[in-house]
């Protein structure tokens, strides 16, 4: 059987061919047993291409054109023991800071960690805290860090991408008992705050959280044993 060859007459080595509108493509089949295309504007283009994938297949990597949403799927399919609230903060994080940005346009292995660091300093321009970069940081390390361990990435962009954010975190001052006692007596003497009391007065006296204070139900208090069980933490992400 003749060898291919494209408008200039030249050979086409095995799986690469000419379509009509000129571009060259490549057909291989990746670790995972897939059939897989890329395509180039030269044959000089593509064979560089072509190289780049041997190499990878040679070590064993996996070559694939998941987008960033398959790998946070992947990510939140993988992590089946974390509780409910978790998994809805990730997924809160997800919408709101990367969805809506260019790196959810960009595929994993094309994202450089100067990419990263100019997302952060847009987020940071726009008044968002350190701590919600830092919290965006631990869910783009770990997408990356996944597809390492499974041979797909050399490199996590994450690895001091924090570098240049100082952290404007402010130390919590607690209420002193004479705020507290104000506080109460304000909201108990109050038209508009008083249905409000117990839940205060509950949430002073047992140090629950907002969001362990707000999942709370009749069936959670044991009056008898006077014990509380946190069995459900409201978001205030969802809607």
């Amino acid at each position: 059987m003749a060898n291919r060859k494209d408008n200039k007459g030249r050979v086409l080595y095995k799986g690469e061919m000419q379509q009509n509108d000129g571009r060259y493509r490549y057909t291989y089949t990746d670790t995972l047993k897939k059939r897989r295309c890329v395509y180039a504007k030269s044959l000089i283009e593509l064979r560089e291409l072509e190289k780049d994938i041997n190499n990878k297949l040679s070590m064993g990597i996996i070559t694939n054109n998941d987008t960033m949403q398959d790998a946070f799927n992947r990510l939140m399919a993988l992590k089946c023991n974390i509780k409910e609230s978790t998994r809805e903060h990730y997924t809160m994080l997800w919408n709101k800071y990367i969805k809506e940005s260019v790196l959810y346009l960009l595929k994993p292995r094309d994202i450089k960690q100067e990419m990263i660091k100019k997302h952060y300093a847009e987020l940071i321009k726009q008044g968002y805290s350190s701590g919600t970069i830092h919290n965006i940081n631990i869910l783009l390390n770990a997408i990356f860090e996944m597809l390492i361990e499974n041979d797909e990435m050399h490199k996590n962009p994450c690895k001091n991408a924090l570098k240049d954010i100082k952290n404007d975190k402010k130390s919590k001052v607690p209420l002193t008992q004479e705020q507290v006692k104000a506080l109460l007596e304000f909201c108990k003497s109050s038209a508009s705050y008083h249905i409000y009391a117990p839940m205060i007065q509950l949430q002073i006296e047992s140090c629950l959280r907002c969001g362990e204070l707000f999942g709370l139900t009749w069936n959670d208090i044991d009056f008898n044993n006077k014990t509380i069980y946190i069995q459900y933490i409201k978001s205030h992400h969802l809607k």
